[in-house]
């Protein structure tokens, strides 16, 4: 009898053993044997977003009413536990001199480690990475989980505007493979569209509708022949293997099904949909930072094509998730000394056109605070669109990807720039990733599915790193202790107990 082997290497070698094509078939073969949907990592910052005032809720742990910037949220508070009172623990190696505000942070945050002093030129005050960010720190720690996904993408960093005052690389990087190794994220849709999903159909740059059409009736003649062979094989098999094999003709048929519908027979298994390249806006070269593009433009803020920017991203990343192409990215929306302009967000004035890091260090102005809450809410109204869209999006075993992911929601400095404490952190995700949305004891009243709500208060000084601790034990990854004794205690109580 023809072994599984030899016919998922004659698949493989039928559909010309696209990654992408082989990441289908291992999500095939996991559901068709009912394993559990791998769970996630995903980190998200927004800048200078450190409005505690406006960010923080009100209520009780498990029965609180959204803040004005929490607001667009509402849709995926059952997924959420809302951290007040964290703090950042911004140190240098002995020896080596400090940074600045922003810099700092970003490097402290995102690593949980001090940094190794200053990187030479730009500014001045912009931190050296001294240790590997916590994406890739949980990376290496966890291979066989989160290192293992079907597309074989370790990780994926992502940003929508990299301009800074100098060039920084601290505030501009978010991922470090190592000390002194900063990780150059995508800024354009299409690159990462072409990383993650390049191979997803081979040959077909170029190619004519008949070219494709022929394409598919291949894949297709690939398909019924593996009907066929698993008829032949049920009559040959035991009945305790009957439901395994009639799973995966299930599978082969919705594949089938899919391929007729796509246009070029991208839309393959739960959700798993790449979709048309997208081209990148016209407007994204003025994101790039080549050193010449500070400073506000004229007549008109970035805000429709920053906007455009992420979504496309957040498309292509949602995707990228649901055919389980990488399990591990980071999402920066800029930097916190970023050079991004707002128009319609000042009040009193829609035609005034404001840089967003620029307006932070103007505390006279009556204004600047209600002008960094209605950009900080506009952040939220986008990463909530995305988090609803990975809710919708059910997985082989009912739950959806939102339920299987962790997803922490940062930023890296107060508005005041003055101190690191009462910062405002969310954690997004579900119960199958450990995060808790409700509580076992005492469960919310029907219909309620309110989330969570952990306050450590407005001068609380509980490190940041006890959120990535807790993150580390929601996604099984083997880290205990970050930073220094001073950077961490224990990890916070957001997991399932």
């Amino acid at each position: 009898m023809t072994s599984y082997r030899l016919k998922r290497r004659n698949f493989l070698w039928g559909i010309g053993a696209a990654t992408g094509l082989q990441a289908m078939l291992r999500l095939s073969e996991a559901a068709a044997e009912g394993q559990k949907p791998p769970k996630r990592f995903m980190v998200i910052h927004h800048p200078v977003g450190g409005n505690h005032d406006n960010w923080k809720v009100t209520g009780t742990e498990y029965d609180f009413q959204l803040s004005m910037i929490l607001d667009p949220f509402k849709d995926v508070q059952s997924n959420m536990v809302v951290i007040s009172g964290m703090n950042i623990v911004k140190k240098a190696r002995p020896g080596t001199p400090g940074s600045g505000c922003h810099e700092g942070n970003t490097v402290c945050l995102m690593t949980g480690e001090p940094h190794d002093g200053l990187w030479p030129g730009n500014g001045g005050d912009d931190a050296k990475v001294g240790a590997a960010s916590v994406d890739q720190l949980f990376l290496t720690k966890a291979p066989t989980t989160l290192g293992a996904a079907a597309g074989k993408i370790p990780s994926l960093q992502v940003a929508c505007d990299e301009r800074t005052d100098e060039r920084e690389y601290s505030t501009r990087r978010l991922s470090a493979s190592g000390p002194g190794v900063p990780m150059d994220p995508y800024l354009s849709p299409a690159k990462l569209y072409d990383r993650v999903f390049g191979n997803f159909m081979p040959n077909t740059s170029g190619q004519t509708d008949a070219d494709l059409a022929k394409a598919r009736a291949a894949k297709k003649s690939v398909l019924d022949f593996a009907l066929k062979d698993l008829a032949r094989l049920k009559t040959l098999v035991g009945a305790s293997e009957k439901p395994r094999l009639e799973a995966h003709e299930a599978l082969i048929r919705d594949m089938e099904t899919r391929l007729d519908s796509a246009p070029n027979g991208g839309d393959l298994v739960n959700g798993c949909a790449p979709g048309a390249k997208p081209t990148d806006p016209a407007g994204l070269s003025r994101f790039v930072d080549n050193g010449m593009s500070n400073g506000a433009r004229q007549g008109k803020g970035d805000q429709d094509e920053h906007k455009q920017v992420a979504e496309l991203h957040y498309a292509i990343l949602h995707a990228a998730l649901a055919c389980d192409m990488t399990r591990v990215i980071t999402f920066q929306y800029s930097p916190g000394t970023n050079h991004v302009s707002f128009q319609g967000f000042y009040p009193g004035d829609a035609s005034v056109v404001k840089l967003h890091h620029t307006q932070s260090h103007d505390g006279g102005d009556k204004n600047t605070i209600p002008f960094l809450a209605n950009v900080t809410r506009w952040y939220s109204e986008i990463t909530a669109a995305f988090l609803l869209g990975l809710k919708q999006t059910k997985e082989v075993d009912g739950t959806s990807i939102l339920d299987n992911m962790i997803i922490p929601y940062i930023t890296e400095a107060r508005w005041d720039h003055v101190n690191n404490n009462a910062f405002p952190v969310t954690v997004f995700g579900g119960a199958p990733a450990g995060l808790l949305i409700s509580d076992p004891q005492n469960p919310p009243a029907a219909g309620m599915g309110k989330g969570r709500m952990k306050s450590y208060g407005s001068t609380s000084t509980r490190p940041m790193n006890d959120m990535w601790l807790a993150c580390a034990k929601m996604l099984d990854v083997p880290v205990t202790t970050l930073g220094t004794d001073d950077m961490h205690t224990t990890p916070l109580d957001i997991s399932v107990m």
